[in-house]
Protein backbone atom coordinates (compact mmCIF):
# COMPACT_ATOMS: atom_id res chain seq x y z
CA UNK A 1 0.00 0.00 0.00
CA UNK A 2 2.72 2.18 0.69
CA UNK A 3 4.76 1.64 -2.67
CA UNK A 4 1.52 2.34 -4.25
CA UNK A 5 0.64 5.56 -2.50
CA UNK A 6 4.15 6.50 -3.11
CA UNK A 7 3.69 6.12 -6.60
CA UNK A 8 0.70 7.54 -7.22
CA UNK A 9 1.81 10.52 -5.59
CA UNK A 10 5.29 10.52 -7.44
CA UNK A 11 2.75 10.30 -10.83
CA UNK A 12 0.97 12.97 -9.30
CA UNK A 13 3.96 16.04 -9.19
CA UNK A 14 4.62 14.93 -13.20
CA UNK A 15 4.00 18.63 -14.96
CA UNK A 16 2.22 18.04 -18.01
CA UNK A 17 4.66 18.47 -20.64
CA UNK A 18 6.52 15.67 -18.52
CA UNK A 19 3.38 13.55 -19.07
CA UNK A 20 3.34 14.06 -22.77
CA UNK A 21 7.08 13.19 -23.19
CA UNK A 22 6.15 10.00 -21.59
CA UNK A 23 3.21 9.51 -23.37
CA UNK A 24 4.98 9.93 -26.72
CA UNK A 25 7.64 7.53 -25.48
CA UNK A 26 4.96 4.73 -24.57
CA UNK A 27 3.32 5.22 -28.09
CA UNK A 28 6.70 4.61 -30.02
CA UNK A 29 7.43 1.52 -27.69
CA UNK A 30 4.11 0.00 -28.87
CA UNK A 31 4.65 1.20 -32.45
CA UNK A 32 8.18 -1.07 -32.21
CA UNK A 33 6.62 -3.75 -29.96
CA UNK A 34 3.84 -4.43 -32.77
CA UNK A 35 6.25 -4.07 -35.66
CA UNK A 36 9.03 -6.79 -33.84
CA UNK A 37 6.01 -8.91 -32.82
CA UNK A 38 4.19 -9.31 -36.29
CA UNK A 39 7.21 -9.90 -37.82
CA UNK A 40 8.18 -12.62 -35.71
CA UNK A 41 4.76 -14.17 -35.46
CA UNK A 42 3.47 -13.84 -39.25
CA UNK A 43 6.04 -16.18 -40.71
CA UNK A 44 4.07 -19.23 -38.25
CA UNK A 45 1.37 -19.96 -40.94
CA UNK A 46 3.37 -20.45 -43.77
CA UNK A 47 7.07 -21.32 -42.98
CA UNK A 48 6.50 -25.46 -43.51
CA UNK A 49 5.06 -23.87 -47.06
CA UNK A 50 7.47 -21.73 -48.47
CA UNK A 51 10.35 -24.49 -47.31
CA UNK A 52 8.42 -27.32 -49.03
CA UNK A 53 7.90 -24.56 -52.31
CA UNK A 54 11.31 -24.16 -52.23
CA UNK A 55 13.32 -27.77 -51.32
CA UNK A 56 10.44 -30.31 -51.29
CA UNK A 57 9.25 -33.00 -48.76
CA UNK A 58 12.82 -34.21 -47.97
CA UNK A 59 13.51 -33.56 -43.92
CA UNK A 60 10.44 -30.65 -44.24
CA UNK A 61 10.59 -30.46 -40.44
CA UNK A 62 14.13 -29.96 -39.91
CA UNK A 63 14.65 -27.42 -42.50
CA UNK A 64 11.34 -25.68 -41.58
CA UNK A 65 12.54 -25.32 -37.82
CA UNK A 66 15.79 -23.71 -39.16
CA UNK A 67 14.17 -21.35 -40.39
CA UNK A 68 11.92 -20.24 -37.31
CA UNK A 69 16.06 -20.53 -35.42
CA UNK A 70 17.08 -18.24 -38.03
CA UNK A 71 14.75 -15.46 -37.35
CA UNK A 72 15.84 -15.13 -33.60
CA UNK A 73 19.14 -16.71 -33.06
CA UNK A 74 21.28 -14.07 -34.82
CA UNK A 75 20.52 -11.47 -31.59
CA UNK A 76 22.49 -13.80 -28.84
CA UNK A 77 26.12 -13.44 -30.24
CA UNK A 78 25.57 -9.38 -31.55
CA UNK A 79 23.71 -8.40 -27.78
CA UNK A 80 26.92 -7.34 -26.09
CA UNK A 81 28.25 -4.85 -29.57
CA UNK A 82 24.32 -3.53 -29.43
CA UNK A 83 24.56 -2.30 -25.82
CA UNK A 84 28.13 -0.60 -26.09
CA UNK A 85 26.82 1.12 -29.56
CA UNK A 86 23.88 2.05 -27.74
CA UNK A 87 26.12 3.58 -24.57
CA UNK A 88 28.31 5.21 -27.11
CA UNK A 89 25.78 6.55 -29.78
CA UNK A 90 22.68 6.96 -27.87
CA UNK A 91 19.22 5.91 -28.23
CA UNK A 92 17.88 6.95 -31.02
CA UNK A 93 20.77 6.66 -33.05
CA UNK A 94 21.04 3.22 -32.47
CA UNK A 95 17.60 2.18 -33.22
CA UNK A 96 17.48 4.05 -36.33
CA UNK A 97 20.29 1.72 -37.43
CA UNK A 98 18.32 -0.83 -36.38
CA UNK A 99 15.40 -0.38 -37.69
CA UNK A 100 16.87 0.37 -40.87
CA UNK A 101 18.48 -3.12 -40.93
CA UNK A 102 15.07 -4.35 -40.28
CA UNK A 103 13.47 -2.75 -43.03
CA UNK A 104 16.07 -3.68 -45.71
CA UNK A 105 16.40 -7.20 -44.80
CA UNK A 106 12.62 -8.17 -44.23
CA UNK A 107 12.38 -6.32 -47.49
CA UNK A 108 15.15 -8.65 -49.05
CA UNK A 109 12.92 -12.06 -48.81
CA UNK A 110 10.13 -10.35 -50.81
CA UNK A 111 12.91 -11.11 -53.72
CA UNK A 112 14.06 -14.57 -52.38
CA UNK A 113 13.68 -17.69 -53.70
CA UNK A 114 16.32 -19.90 -52.63
CA UNK A 115 16.28 -21.65 -49.14
CA UNK A 116 19.75 -20.15 -48.21
CA UNK A 117 19.75 -17.01 -48.94
CA UNK A 118 16.38 -16.53 -46.74
CA UNK A 119 17.75 -18.42 -44.15
CA UNK A 120 21.16 -16.10 -43.88
CA UNK A 121 19.21 -12.83 -44.36
CA UNK A 122 16.86 -13.98 -41.41
CA UNK A 123 19.83 -14.29 -39.23
CA UNK A 124 21.52 -11.05 -40.28
CA UNK A 125 18.06 -9.67 -39.45
CA UNK A 126 17.63 -10.99 -36.10
CA UNK A 127 21.78 -10.35 -35.42
CA UNK A 128 21.47 -6.62 -36.55
CA UNK A 129 18.83 -5.79 -34.81
CA UNK A 130 17.91 -4.26 -31.22
CA UNK A 131 15.00 -2.88 -31.69
CA UNK A 132 13.20 -4.78 -28.31
CA UNK A 133 16.08 -4.19 -26.00
CA UNK A 134 17.26 -1.07 -26.62
CA UNK A 135 13.71 0.48 -27.11
CA UNK A 136 12.90 -1.39 -23.30
CA UNK A 137 15.54 -0.09 -21.89
CA UNK A 138 15.21 3.34 -22.83
CA UNK A 139 11.53 3.52 -22.05
CA UNK A 140 12.57 2.74 -18.33
CA UNK A 141 15.05 5.10 -18.40
CA UNK A 142 12.38 7.78 -19.49
CA UNK A 143 10.42 6.88 -16.82
CA UNK A 144 12.96 6.23 -14.19
CA UNK A 145 14.89 9.75 -14.65
CA UNK A 146 11.13 11.23 -14.20
CA UNK A 147 11.02 9.21 -10.99
CA UNK A 148 7.62 8.05 -12.68
CA UNK A 149 6.44 4.33 -12.03
CA UNK A 150 6.57 2.48 -15.17
CA UNK A 151 4.50 -0.85 -14.29
CA UNK A 152 1.33 0.33 -16.42
CA UNK A 153 3.52 1.30 -19.42
CA UNK A 154 5.70 -2.30 -19.36
CA UNK A 155 2.04 -3.80 -19.34
CA UNK A 156 0.81 -1.84 -22.61
CA UNK A 157 4.19 -2.27 -24.61
CA UNK A 158 3.02 -6.47 -23.70
CA UNK A 159 -0.27 -5.74 -24.81
CA UNK A 160 0.84 -4.31 -27.87
CA UNK A 161 3.56 -7.66 -28.47
CA UNK A 162 0.38 -9.62 -27.81
CA UNK A 163 -1.91 -8.12 -30.31
CA UNK A 164 1.12 -8.42 -32.78
CA UNK A 165 1.75 -12.04 -31.84
CA UNK A 166 -2.34 -12.29 -32.78
CA UNK A 167 -2.15 -10.46 -36.13
CA UNK A 168 0.70 -11.51 -37.27
CA UNK A 169 -0.05 -15.54 -38.34
CA UNK A 170 -4.21 -14.40 -39.11
CA UNK A 171 -2.21 -11.89 -41.02
CA UNK A 172 0.50 -14.21 -42.34
CA UNK A 173 -1.81 -16.98 -43.16
CA UNK A 174 -4.32 -14.68 -45.02
CA UNK A 175 -1.46 -12.67 -47.40
CA UNK A 176 0.45 -15.69 -48.16
CA UNK A 177 0.55 -16.51 -51.58
CA UNK A 178 -1.78 -13.42 -52.32
CA UNK A 179 -0.88 -10.38 -54.77
CA UNK A 180 2.44 -10.15 -56.35
CA UNK A 181 5.97 -12.23 -56.94
CA UNK A 182 6.65 -15.21 -54.33
CA UNK A 183 4.10 -16.47 -51.84
CA UNK A 184 5.82 -15.14 -49.12
CA UNK A 185 6.22 -11.43 -50.99
CA UNK A 186 3.65 -10.07 -49.11
CA UNK A 187 3.78 -10.99 -45.61
CA UNK A 188 7.13 -9.94 -45.60
CA UNK A 189 6.50 -6.63 -47.58
CA UNK A 190 3.73 -6.05 -45.22
CA UNK A 191 6.68 -6.45 -42.37
CA UNK A 192 8.35 -4.07 -43.83
CA UNK A 193 6.44 -1.50 -44.40
CA UNK A 194 5.60 -2.44 -40.15
CA UNK A 195 9.34 -1.72 -39.84
CA UNK A 196 8.96 1.87 -41.78
CA UNK A 197 6.61 2.94 -39.55
CA UNK A 198 8.33 2.17 -36.33
CA UNK A 199 11.43 3.94 -37.97
CA UNK A 200 9.80 7.03 -38.36
CA UNK A 201 8.00 6.93 -34.99
CA UNK A 202 11.84 6.64 -33.50
CA UNK A 203 13.02 9.45 -35.63
CA UNK A 204 9.79 11.39 -34.95
CA UNK A 205 9.21 10.95 -31.12
CA UNK A 206 12.06 8.90 -29.17
CA UNK A 207 13.39 10.61 -26.36
CA UNK A 208 17.25 9.90 -26.27
CA UNK A 209 17.92 9.24 -22.40
CA UNK A 210 21.81 9.88 -23.49
CA UNK A 211 24.85 7.83 -23.13
CA UNK A 212 24.32 6.60 -19.81
CA UNK A 213 26.75 4.14 -19.21
CA UNK A 214 26.04 1.57 -16.06
CA UNK A 215 28.63 -0.29 -14.46
CA UNK A 216 28.75 -3.91 -13.29
CA UNK A 217 31.50 -4.63 -11.47
CA UNK A 218 34.07 -2.19 -13.77
CA UNK A 219 32.55 -3.15 -16.40
CA UNK A 220 29.37 -1.55 -18.78
CA UNK A 221 26.13 -3.19 -18.51
CA UNK A 222 25.29 -5.30 -21.60
CA UNK A 223 21.68 -5.99 -22.98
CA UNK A 224 22.40 -9.48 -22.92
CA UNK A 225 19.66 -10.40 -19.67
CA UNK A 226 17.02 -8.54 -21.64
CA UNK A 227 17.59 -9.88 -24.94
CA UNK A 228 17.49 -13.39 -23.48
CA UNK A 229 14.46 -13.01 -21.94
CA UNK A 230 12.95 -11.26 -25.21
CA UNK A 231 14.00 -14.46 -27.67
CA UNK A 232 12.67 -17.12 -24.81
CA UNK A 233 9.66 -14.88 -24.32
CA UNK A 234 8.33 -12.81 -26.57
CA UNK A 235 7.34 -9.79 -25.11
Amino acid sequence: VKLATHATNTAMTVQPEERRILRTQLIVGCVVMFAEGFYATQLFPYAALMVKAIRGDDQLGWYTGLVYSAASIGGLFTADPWARACNRFGARATLSVSLIMSVFLSGCVVFMSSYWPIVISMTLRSGLSCNLPVMRTNLRRSYESRKVDDTQAFSLISVAFGAASVCGPSAGGVLYATGFGLPWAVPNLFASILFVLALIAVVWGLEDTGVAKRKLGGTEASLWPIVLLTVMGGG
